[in-house]
Order: structure tokens, then C-alpha cells, then sequence
């Protein structure tokens, strides 16, 4: 608008101008304009040809110049932009390399997988030692290859965190020397780059459990040394009261004795020598239970294992049931051992035991058939 009305000023005027449009191939600049010092003159033709050039050179120029401006700021900025980019990039560099260093010194296996095909994206190498493949051969493993859970409770522990956030679960892997270990898995899901992915710290617990284990043996046989002991103190009472009692029946045994006329074939005395040998036996259980509750000393003394089956079965000979026959095929020559004879005898008496019971009965409680022992 001012270039306007300058010109109209100078129409006004009466004065001869001279107007040029300062033209480039992008755009109009602008415009020249200029005053005649003596009007009455005609410019030639060649001049203003001249003239124009020089118009269009220094329009050119200009524009030049100003792209040179642009151009210069632009490349100072692209070459500050690109120092900070460099800043940014070594600073990146460094924090990755911190975060690469702690990946890689962690005391925990540390995978990144892939949840949609189950194959690891990126890992330590302690992640490979643990389960004693090279990473090469680990990368072409997906989760079933080693861990011995279903394919079902995989895929199961691979939702639940990423509907949840995280899960922690145990499970077991298989190392590729086919040994088992216990493993404590912490997951997570993380977002990068838009996709879903699933980190796992994995902490191989196998020898905390077996400690655990160990422990709770220890315990389980505390206890049942406590109770063995409590047990062994309560025997120990209950046998010295019984000792004196079979020591009361044994004085009456062999006093009875003495009144008996000395005649092998009398019957009662034959009981009564078989009741005296009972309460000695008897006696001898007690010194084994003394032993047992730490109480008494165990006896050992040469015995003649023949003549104790002997003594044994006359015993129990008594108990049969009617339906059963008892064959002895026992030698006269005496086989001598050290021993306790009482131990001997429970042994007899457990073989007889369970003889009979070998023999067994129908439903109607009878013994099958005649059986021998």
C-alpha cells in the first residue's frame, strides 16, 4: 500500500519514473522504482535492455543471498541437532552397556520371550550355563523343550501374567545332561515397541529344598527320639515292677520245688521245672527292656540253640489249635552260639507265629487244612 501511494505521489507530480518488478523463478521480490533527473530525455532501448538485466541480476542475488542465510542457519542447526544426537546416542550407549553389564553379572537367569511362540528373544549367559546349552542351541529352544510342565500349564503360566502383570510359580527344568533341578520363576510382561513380551527371573532353588527336606528329616527324627526316649523311661518303670514280680513267682516256683518229692515222671513237678524256666525267660525280656530304655546291660552267654527250639515248641505246642500238627526235626547234638537266650527264643516264637499264620482260615474262621510247622 505505501509503495502505492508513493507512486501515485509521484504521477501527481508529473514526474517521469522509471518501474521494474524484481522477478525470480520462485517469486516477485519486489519492485525498482526510479525518478528521471531531467524528464525531457528518452532512455534507449539498449539501456533499458541493460537495464533490465542488471534488474534481474541483483533480484537473483538477493534471493541468493537469502538462500545462503537459510542455508547457513539451517546447517547450524542440523549441526547442533547432531551434537545433542551424538550426546543423546553416547549417553544411550553408556546406560546400555551399565544395563548389559548388570544383565549379564546378574546371580539370577534372566530370559526375554517371546509369549506367542514360546522362544526366547534375548538372555544371559547364565540363563545358558544353568541348563548347560551354548546360546545358539538355547535360542532354537522354546519353554516345553525343557521344562518338565504340560504344555497346557505353560501356556496357562504365560496368560497369567500378562492378564495380571506378574506371577511367581515353581516348576522344574530338565538340563540337557537329563538332570532335574527346582526352579523359582518370577514373570512379568513389558511393552517394547508396541509389542507384549515376557521377562522371567529364574532362581534354581534345588538345594534350598533339599535343605528344606533335610531339615524337616531332622525334625521328624528329633521327635521320634523324644518319643523313643519318653518310651524307654516308661519301659524302664514298668519292667523293674515286673522283675519283682517274676522274682516273687520264682521264689515260690523253686520253693515249690524243694517240697516236691525228687520224681522226674511226677507231672507237677515237670510244670513247675517249666514254670521256673518261663519266669527265667521272662526275666531275661525284662533285662532286654532295661537295655532298651538304657536301664541294664544286655547278657550274652555260650547257649545251645537246640535245646532253647526244644524248650520253645514244648511251650507252644500247648497253643495250637486242634487242626494243626506240630513235626520237630531238631538234632541231639548241642549247636553253640554266644548270645542272649531270650533273644533266640523270640525269634522261635516269631517264626511259629507267623507259620500258623501262613496256614490260614476260610470265612468261616477254621483252618484250611492240616499244616505243618
Amino acid at each position: 500500500d505505501k509503495w502505492e501511494k508513493f507512486i501515485r505521489y509521484l504521477i501527481d507530480k508529473k514526474e517521469k519514473i522509471v518501474l521494474h518488478s524484481l522477478n525470480t523463478p520462485s517469486r516477485t521480490r519486489g519492485i525498482f522504482v526510479g525518478i528521471l533527473t531531467s524528464p525531457g530525455e528518452d532512455i534507449p532501448d539498449l539501456s533499458l535492455f541493460l537495464f533490465s538485466i542488471t534488474i534481474i541480476t541483483c533480484a537473483s542475488a538477493l534471493e541468493s543471498f537469502e538462500l545462503y542465510n537459510n542455508i547457513k542457519n539451517t546447517n547450524f542447526e542440523l549441526q547442533k541437532n547432531i551434537a545433542l544426537l551424538e550426546e543423546s546416542g553416547n549417553r544411550l550407549k553408556e546406560e546400555e552397556e551399565k544395563y548389559r553389564a548388570l544383565f549379564e553379572q546378574s546371580t539370577n537367569s534372566i530370559i526375554l520371550y517371546d509369549p506367542e511362540t514360546r522362544f526366547p528373544v534375548q538372555f544371559n549367559q547364565l540363563a545358558c550355563d544353568n541348563l548347560g546349552y551354548s546360546p545358539d542351541e538355547f535360542r532354537r529352544l522354546k519353554m516345553e523343550d525343557y521344562s518338565l510342565s504340560l504344555i497346557t500349564d505353560i501356556k496357562a503360566k504365560i496368560q497369567t501374567p500378562i492378564e495380571k502383570g506378574h506371577h511367581t510359580f515353581e516348576t522344574c527344568h530338565r538340563k540337557k545332561n537329563s538332570e532335574v533341578r527346582d526352579i523359582s520363576v518370577n514373570a512379568r510382561t513389558i511393552h517394547i515397541a508396541g509389542r507384549s513380551y515376557l521377562l522371567t527371573l529364574l532362581n534354581d532353588i534345588t538345594e534350598k529344598k533339599r535343605a528344606e527336606e533335610e531339615r524337616l528329616l531332622l525334625e521328624k527324627q528329633l521327635f521320634h527320639f523324644h518319643k523313643m526316649e519318653s518310651l524307654s523311661t516308661l519301659a524302664g518303670g514298668i519292667a523293674h515292677d515286673f522283675n519283682n514280680l517274676l522274682g516273687v513267682i520264682l521264689g515260690y516256683g523253686e520253693l515249690s520245688l524243694t517240697e516236691l518229692p525228687d520224681d522226674p515222671a511226677n507231672p507237677l513237678r515237670e510244670n513247675i521245672e517249666n514254670l521256673v524256666k518261663a519266669v527265667g525267660r521272662a526275666k531275661d525280656l525284662v533285662q532286654q527292656i532295661l537295655t532298651f530304655s538304657h536301664q541294664g546291660e544286655e547278657i550274652q552267654k555260650p547257649l545251645d540253640v537246640n535245646a532253647i527250639a526244644k524248650e520253645t515248641l514244648k511251650l507252644l505246642s500247648s497253643a495250637l489249635p486242634t487242626n494243626i500238627e506240630l513235626n520237630q526235626n531238631i538234632g541231639e547234638e548241642a549247636n553253640m552260639i554266644i548270645g542272649s537266650p531270650t533273644q533266640v527264643q523270640q525269634v522261635i516264637m516269631n517264626l511259629f507265629t507267623n507259620a500258623v499264620q501262613a496256614i490260614g482260615k476260610d470265612i468261616h474262621g477254621d483252618a484250611v487244612a492240616q499244616g505243618e510247622v
